[in-house]
């Protein structure tokens, strides 16, 4: 009877040191949920919650160390923000700087060129002045230049008439010659008969007086013909060297007449091409004029563009001076909370986690190691060579991790092995792809981050849980310790 109160009060003083351990232990992790909410309060949200399991306040723990892991990258990312939007808000006032001084020079520009189009529109009006007066001044040069033809053409006809007049006057004066030889020759004979009848009289004598004196007059009349006839003679000669002259002369005039002309068809086809020239260069100048009064238009556009780019410049700068305003306050928002230490962590170790079976707990401490350096990378922004570097190093650990699991399930028989296998080969590929993913530059570091540590989690408080008593039963305390 003796010995049973004694096992009893041994019983009911466990019995009350396992509630005062547990009770320590809920005071604890009480403890540990106040500090973390209490720093938050103050901004800080560097704590670590170290409260898991299956209980409210392990669910608490679980809620809470999810939430201050959000919300450390939703003010790391509002920090990066207000960084962004400061540099943004400087570059848009450089650019609405730049924006207002080339619309200012665009529109005296526009104003030059406004003035210029105006001196180019004057200067074609003229130029198209000019054009039509040249114009006019073509058709009556070709008009003159068809009078000239015609005249020069009736010229050469009445050249040719004259010629022919004239060969006729030479070949008259050529027959007239004919003739006065003939007279000449009737005179030589006359003369000589007078001189026979002189003679014949002075032989007659006294009878032949009278006779003498007919025939001495008829001598004088021969000799005065032949001076007549040479006379005439000399005359139709003169008239024949001025018929040559002038036919020689009148075909020199006909060449001239036919140069002449030549020459004014000439004119004429040029002034036909000229007068071409002309017509194209009036569609031109006209197709200039309404390019002109296009420029002035599209100058004047250009102008009330400028205009408007300078007020959405004004503008502009009005929202730059608000983006700086936004990004001035969201820091100041920031500063408030300290979410950045180079010793912060995603996750802690604590005994809660312990499978007490061989190498496994040491094994975790290393994977938790490794995702906190995974974390902090990310978080205090290191550089992608360090965080490619972890998790290279956390999928080679996990790895070597299965596979040491895998040699326990082996060597002890444990029932549940090819189910665990695959979810190892599962969780493997889960976590390369994750890796790969950023490593390729995709935004994916909040989820790897999270799905990191729900993993983790996960794989120790549920599945390697399974295992644990069935392990440490077959490799006994010493060897599971």
């Amino acid at each position: 009877e003796i010995s049973e109160k004694v096992e009893e009060e041994r019983n009911n003083k466990m019995i009350k040191d396992e509630n005062e351990q547990e009770q320590r232990n809920m005071e604890s992790r009480i403890v540990n949920l106040l500090e973390v909410v209490d720093a938050a309060a103050e901004g800080d949200i560097t704590k670590q919650v170290n409260v898991i399991g299956s209980d409210a306040a392990g669910r608490m723990g679980t809620s809470l160390s999810n939430f201050i892991m959000d919300l450390r990258s939703n003010i790391g990312a509002i920090a990066v923000t207000s960084n962004d939007l400061t540099q943004s808000s400087n570059l848009v006032s450089e650019v609405s700087d730049q924006m207002s001084a080339n619309a200012e020079e665009t529109a005296a520009q526009a104003n030059v060129v406004s003035a210029a189009s105006e001196q180019v529109s004057s200067n074609i009006q003229t130029v198209a002045s000019s054009a039509e007066e040249m114009n006019a001044s073509i058709m009556e040069i070709a008009q003159n230049a068809n009078e000239s033809a015609e005249v020069a053409n009736s010229a050469v006809e009445i050249a040719k008439k004259t010629n022919e007049t004239i060969a006729k006057l030479g070949e008259s004066s050529s027959e007239i010659g004919e003739v006065i030889k003939v007279i000449t020759s009737i005179a030589e004979q006359t003369n000589l008969l007078a001189l026979n009848a002189t003679i014949e009289a002075a032989r007659a004598g006294e009878a032949g007086k009278g006779f003498a004196v007919v025939a001495n007059e008829v001598k004088e009349l021969a000799n005065q013909t032949a001076k007549a006839t040479e006379d005439i003679s000399y005359k139709i000669q003169a008239i024949q060297s001025d018929t040559n002259s002038s036919i020689e002369a009148i075909g020199q005039i006909s060449g001239v007449i036919n140069r002449v002309n030549d020459i004014s068809t000439v004119i004429a086809s040029a002034v036909e091409e000229q007068t071409a020239t002309t017509n194209e260069i009036g569609r031109n100048i006209t197709e200039a004029a309404k390019g002109a009064a296009e420029i002035a238009q599209n100058i004047t556009g250009v102008a009330e563009a400028a205009q408007g780019t300078t007020d959405g410049a004004g503008n502009t700068q009005e929202a730059a001076a608000k983006m700086a305003q936004m990004a001035s306050d969201m820091k100041t928002l920031v500063n408030r909370f300290v979410y950045q230490d180079a010793s912060m962590t995603l996750m802690a170790w604590n005994d809660g986690m312990a499978t007490n079976v061989g190498d496994v707990d040491e094994h975790h401490k290393k994977l938790i190691d490794l995702i906190n350096k995974i974390y902090r990378g990310i978080m205090l922004k290191k550089g992608k060579d360090v965080v490619d570097e972890a998790l290279d190093e956390l999928v080679e650990y996990t790895v070597f991790h299965f596979g040491y699991e895998e040699s326990l399930f082996e060597k002890y028989g444990y029932p549940e092995t090819a189910m665990h296998k695959e979810k190892h080969r599962k969780l493997v590929g889960q976590v390369t792809d994750f890796v790969n993913e950023f490593k390729d530059g995709k935004d994916v570091g909040n989820e790897l981050l999270k799905f990191l540590k729900d993993w983790l989690m996960n794989h120790i408080l549920k599945v390697d849980f399974a295992y644990r008593s069935f392990l440490q039963e077959k490799m006994g305390s010493k060897e599971a310790n």
